[in-house]
């Protein structure tokens, strides 16, 4: 009975830190812009940004 109550809250803290990363990933997405670039070249630094922020956030 011991071994399902840890799988269980190790199975919470994955869904937890899971929602939580890409909670930050969302942020730093939307947080990086201007105005002054087009469309195009804002996504592709909103994409390269959150790319970064997933590297940092999983690196060892």
């Amino acid at each position: 009975m011991r071994s399902r109550r840890r799988l269980g809250l190790v199975n919470v803290a994955h869904q937890l830190g899971g929602s939580l990363g890409l909670g930050i990933l969302i942020v730093v997405y939307a947080g990086v812009g201007s105005q002054e670039v087009s469309e195009v070249a804002l996504l592709s630094h909103r994409i390269a940004a959150a790319t970064t922020a997933s590297f940092l956030i999983y690196a060892p």
